[in-house]
């Protein structure tokens, strides 16, 4: 499904009505914002009424340009240009989580110093099963998260599909 416009702006009035309250509470010397809408407003007005700085992690499709095949979100995109401008050039950093959202990013703002810092997992606390008996040829995949198309889970399933070499099960929550 998606957020919608009015859920966003909701957000952000939300956020800046309890604003001082929340900045006097904890006094943080930084604000990390999740998505440049509508997170990143907050940041922006924290940082004009409070001077606290903010970053910006954007995750794809806060960030104009990205496409997920839906003209919804060029329409969203265009009525918030000006707004996420703003966001992000008032920003101490933006942070995209892959290379190809930082190409992204730097088509809107050719300007912008975007880095990336991936998701990643710790391998030291997330490895495979050594007990696992590595003979049974099933193979499990737990996919969580939104089926979005971006999101590739029509790849993983036609390549489930192409390989006949392992018995897959999948699930997805």
């Amino acid at each position: 499904s998606g957020t919608h416009i009015p859920e966003l702006a909701r957000f952000a009035l939300t956020m800046i009505y309890y604003s001082k309250h929340v900045i006097n509470k904890i006094n943080p010397d930084l604000i990390h914002c999740f998505f440049t809408l509508p997170s990143g407003s907050f940041g922006l007005y924290c940082k004009k009424v409070f001077k606290v700085p903010y970053l910006v992690s954007v995750l794809g499709a806060d960030v104009p340009g990205f496409s997920i095949g839906d003209w919804r979100l060029d329409v969203y995109h265009a009525l918030t240009k000006f707004i996420s401008k703003s966001i992000w050039n008032n920003a101490s950093h933006i942070v995209a989580n892959s290379s190809s959202l930082k190409d992204t990013c730097i088509k809107f703002s050719p300007k912008q110093t975007i880095q990336v810092i991936t998701n990643g997992v710790d391998s030291e606390q997330f490895y495979p099963n050594s007990k696992k008996n590595h003979g049974d040829s099933t193979v499990q995949l737990l996919f969580v998260s939104r089926l979005m198309l971006q999101k590739g889970v029509d790849t993983l399933i036609n390549a489930i599909n192409i390989s006949h070499q392992c018995k897959f099960s999948i699930h997805l929550l």
